[in-house]
């Protein structure tokens, strides 16, 4: 039995991957193969292309853009990379290099641009992949990590970036790992941290915070330039597991969105005292307790990611005040989008997809 997806669906969640170029966000449907674009003034949304995959949805991981290019990295070995530029409306795609020890999981979780270099931070892939977005060389980073097997983990969980230096918080893996953007150097920070101890990582003030999985536990704090370390202490009364977090600048405090729960948490970064903040959507208070896994800056905007079943995405303005992601579908969406896969197997030497099922339909448990 088949069901068709509700598009307009106000808890709907859309995506992992996407980027904002101008006033627009470009996303891989989570639930489709659907490449949209979305006026975030209008939020009115477009269908713009299908992706090319055996796949019927949850593609892509992460995406990126580049001198009008978006750049969308596949979750699996499955599926590909695919670049869409936006002036001219076309579509290709790049092989990922294989790994040579690979886990169960996604194969990158973050990824940094410096200059022309993207740096994909792994997940379950071995290994730190860069990519030229010039000339789209691939380079995988040897040695170290990348020879190391997973334990049935991921390796690593989080990361952040410090001038020309980018730092992986440790999973099931149990040193830190510095990677030098100017050398491509790899190398273990010199830190041992127990195996899945911290969710993940933040640089502020050449300090590095590693957050643990419980954050009774306290913050562990690494001086960039001493090499010192200590632990911080937080209030007694503090407690569960926090994985999306960022630094305010604004405010000068990290904030940290529960794992499930419906309360942000505002950590002095002077002081370290902690504030509690009720998560208000659209001018009222959030009554859910979605799953958030990510923040993400996407152009000048904070988004909040979910997990799959946590509902859509919220553009997070300030102390615990967020919008919505509710982007307007065309009512002909349906016919459109199998036009578009018609034209799409007309060029395909694959196998025939069945083209006359809407992307948007999956068989219900």
């Amino acid at each position: 039995m088949r069901k068709v997806l509700s598009l307009n669906n106000p808890g709907r969640k859309h995506f992992y991957a996407a980027a904002t170029i101008d006033n627009f966000i470009y996303f891989s449907d989570w639930w489709s193969k659907g490449l949209f674009r979305v006026d975030l003034k209008t939020k009115e949304a477009e269908l713009l292309d299908v992706f090319k995959s055996n796949n019927a949805g949850k593609l892509h991981g992460l995406a990126f853009p580049f001198e009008n290019k978006i750049w969308f990295v596949p979750r699996t070995f499955e599926d590909e990379i695919a670049i869409y530029d936006v002036k001219k409306g076309h579509l290709e795609y790049l092989k990922l290099p294989q790994a040579k020890h690979l886990g169960q999981y996604e194969l990158f979780k973050d990824y940094y641009i410096i200059g022309e270099i993207a740096w994909l931070i792994p997940y379950s892939y071995d290994t730190v992949l860069t990519i030229n977005l010039k000339n789209k060389k691939m380079t995988r980073l040897e040695g170290g990590i990348a020879n190391v097997k997973e334990d049935g983990w991921p390796k690593f969980v989080g990361s952040c970036i410090c001038g020309k230096k980018i730092f992986l918080c440790p999973w099931g893996f149990n040193k830190a790992v510095v990677v030098d953007a100017d050398t491509f150097e790899m190398d273990e920070l010199g830190l041992s941290i127990p195996q899945r101890t911290f969710r993940n990582v933040c640089a502020i003030n050449n300090k590095l915070y590693f957050i643990p999985f419980d954050i009774a536990k306290g913050l562990l704090e690494y001086d960039i330039l001493t090499t010192k370390c200590a632990h911080i202490e937080l209030e007694k009364n503090l407690s569960g597991e926090y994985r999306a977090i960022y630094y305010d600048e604004k405010i000068e405090k990290l904030t940290l969105f529960p794992y499930t729960g419906n309360e942000i948490l505002l950590l002095d970064v002077h002081t370290w005292e902690s504030e509690k903040i009720a998560i208000h959507v659209n001018g009222q208070e959030m009554v859910s307790n979605p799953y958030w896994c990510e923040v993400r800056k996407m152009g000048k905007q904070i988004w909040i990611i979910a997990e799959e079943s946590g509902g859509s995405e919220l553009i997070y303005e300030e102390e615990g005040r967020a919008e919505s992601f509710a982007p307007l579908f065309p009512k002909d969406m349906i016919t459109s989008e199998i036009n578009m896969m018609l034209k799409q197997d007309k060029h395909s030497q694959s196998p025939k997809r069945n083209v006359g099922a809407s992307i948007y339909e999956r068989v219900s448990g």
